[in-house]
């Protein structure tokens, strides 16, 4: 959810579907280097867990636009 409204404010006019693709991308590359990392162990729970926050975060931006409270989610 946090990466999600980061990219939002970074990145404003970034498509909605392209920021959930690179977000799931960048959770599934952060589970691949823990792979080779001695002290992590990847899952793929981790992956959902961060799918569902991605999620949180699109339905929050959504909702704080249609409020039009959110100085920095107007299009």
């Amino acid at each position: 959810m946090v990466l999600y409204l980061l990219l939002e404010r970074a990145i404003p006019g970034l498509d909605t579907n392209k920021r959930v693709l690179y977000l799931l991308i960048y959770a599934i590359l952060i589970e691949l280097v823990q792979h080779y990392l001695p002290t992590r162990v990847p899952s793929v729970s981790d992956v959902i867990a961060d799918g569902v926050g991605i999620i949180v975060g699109v339905i929050l931006v959504n909702y704080f636009r249609s409020l039009r409270i959110c100085a920095y989610c107007y299009r």
